[in-house]
Formats: structure tokens, sequence, C-alpha cells
């Protein structure tokens, strides 16, 4: 049996961009306390409650026939974002498709507004593993927010963050670590070292060192990660679900199996408890916890997990998506065709 390339997966961090203002003039107060709740829900992973105001402010901003259609345009990119979170890609797309209708109607649109929007459905794009259309949308928006904020803005590196993102998923890797650094650092320069708001490039720079196996230079990069998360929001939060994975697989290159047992453990926790059980990103945590099972021998018990995972795959991206490609190559190269099983 030859070697199988990639058994373990990675769970991508993207960010979206949530909209708390108003562009008219004739906004209500009840839709602008709805949009700043909805995505303070948001920015905490409560995404069913946050779901919940956003369709209400949305309401609102159809029936307000006093407000212009920019306040349509961010209500339907914050729900849609939501519904992405959710995985739930089909209704966020028609929400997604309505908003970037209206904005083709729309005369001078703000374009950080249209900047957002087309982030946003980058992001929808390459969770869908469109990464040519979403790469595509994001250098579009790089363009806009190089231009209006400059090169050095936080809004960039955001960006910067979501290019390498599907430059790692297309295996492109000079461009990856080299948009990866270029975002730190304008973080860095912007919050310090220790901040909240490096998280997510932290993650993902360890979690390329570990692909590169770079184990050392992973090992710090994961420690320093884990300092940030526990000196802000702690590590039961949903923002430790994915470093906790990213562990869990640097202390197997350390052959320190107990630890990255419980490491797999704590991250799957997590997020069953943040995203719930039929969510990509469990399916993915429970492949590699399987994976993990693999490797010591327990090919029994690690082949009833990765069926759950497969399964959650296939309800939630479908049979096509590259994730779920992946999975059965992964099941099929351990355990032989589905069809067999």
């Amino acid at each position: 049996m030859g070697k199988l390339k990639q058994n373990i997966m990675n769970i991508m961090v993207l960010f979206v961009l949530l909209v708390n203002i108003s562009f008219s003039d004739n906004a209500s107060s009840g839709w602008i306390t709805l949009i700043k709740e909805s995505n303070e829900l948001h920015s905490n992973d409560e995404y069913n409650e946050s779901v919940a105001l956003a369709e209400e402010a949305l309401k609102i901003a159809i029936e307000n026939t006093n407000a212009n259609d920019a306040d349509i345009i961010v209500s339907l990119n914050n729900l849609a974002s939501l519904y992405d979170a959710l995985a739930q890609y089909n209704t966020s797309e028609n929400l997604y498709s309505k908003a970037l209708n209206i904005l083709e109607k729309t005369l001078n649109v703000d374009q950080l507004l249209i900047a957002t929007i087309l982030n946003n459905y980058a992001v929808h794009y390459t969770l869908l593993g469109k990464y040519e259309d979403a790469e595509k949308l994001y250098l579009r928006v790089l363009k806009i927010r190089e231009n209006k904020l400059g090169i050095n803005s936080v809004e960039v590196a955001v960006i910067l963050n979501n290019l390498a993102e599907i430059y790692r998923a297309q295996k492109l890797y000079d461009k990856v670590d080299i948009s990866y650094h270029k975002a730190l650092s304008i973080l860095e320069n912007k919050f310090g070292k220790n901040h909240l708001k490096l998280e997510t490039t932290l993650t993902n720079l360890t979690s390329l060192y570990l692909s590169q196996e770079k184990i050392v230079l992973a090992d710090k990069l994961c420690k320093r990660t884990l300092e940030v998360l526990k000196s802000t929001v702690g590590l039961e939060h949903y923002k430790a679900s994915r470093i906790l994975g990213i562990q869990a697989r640097i202390f197997e290159k350390q052959d320190k199996y107990k630890d990255a047992e419980n490491s797999y453990f704590q991250s799957l926790k997590i997020l069953k408890k943040t995203l719930g059980l039929k969510h990509p990103n469990t399916a993915i945590a429970l492949n590699n916890l399987a994976v993990f099972y693999i490797n010591r021998g327990d090919k029994y018990k690690a082949k009833k997990i990765m069926k759950q995972a497969l399964n959650i795959l296939e309800q939630t991206l479908g049979l096509t998506h590259p994730d779920t490609i992946q999975m059965v190559n992964v099941f099929n190269y351990y355990y032989g065709s589905l069809s067999n099983d």
C-alpha cells in the first residue's frame, strides 16, 4: 500500500467582515441596535442567537421605505455570513446573491462596503472549495482597501490572511508564507505581540510550520498562541479549539501520545459545544482524532469515528466538496471502498 500524502485535515480560519454602521441618514434606531447586538453575538460565536436578531434587522430594513438600499445590503451581508458560519451554504449563497444584485443597481455605494460584501462572498467561495473564484474577489478587495486605508492597515492584514488560506489550500506555499508574515507584521505593529487580534494569523502560521515539518518553530508558535488565548478569552473559548488540535499533532510528532489524545479531546469538546456535531469543523476534528487512533494501531475505534465524520461532511458540504473527497480517500486508503463497507 502506497503512502497517503494527506490524512490529517486542516480547519480554515477566515475573516468575515461585519458592518455596524448605517450608510443611510434615515435608518431607524431599532435597526442600528439590532445590527450592533447581532454582530456582538456573532463575534462571540453565538451564531443561533445572532441569526434571530439579524433576521429581524433585515425585515426592518426592507420595510423602512425611508432608508436606502445600503442598509438592506448590510443586513443581507451580516445574515449571510452567519449562515456560512452555521454551514448552511445554500441559504448564505441566496443572501449574498441578493446583496450583489442590489449593489449592481445602486449608484454611489461606499467602496469599503463593496469590499466588505466581496470579501465575505470570497469567504463563501473558499468554504465551498472554489478557490480560484475566491482569489479573484480577495484581490479586488485588497486593492480597494490598500487604496482607501493604506497598505499597513489592519483591514489589509485581514485580507492577506484570507488570501494565505486559499493559497495554502492550493499548496502555493511561497505565497502562503509571504501573506501570513505580512499580515502578522501589520497586526504586531498595531496591537503589540500578545493581543487577541493576532490569534488567527498565529494559529494559521503554526499550522503551516507543522505541515512543513518545522516542528520546533511550530511548537514555539503554538505555545505563544495558547498564551495569547489564555490571557484574553481563556482556553475553553471557541477560538482555542483549532490551536489545541494543532497542539495535539505537535505532541504526536514529539511522541507524547497521551498529551496528544487529551488535546484532541479538548478541541473536539469545544467544537461540539460551540458549533454542534453537524458542522464541517467538527467533522475535520473527528477525522484527525480517527487518524491518531489509526497511527496508534486502533483501526477499529478509528473506523467508527471516521465514518461519523464523513457522514457530517456529506450532509453539510456535499459529495463533490474537496474536503469530502479528501476524507473519502482517507477512509478508502485505510479501510477499502465505502461501497464494500
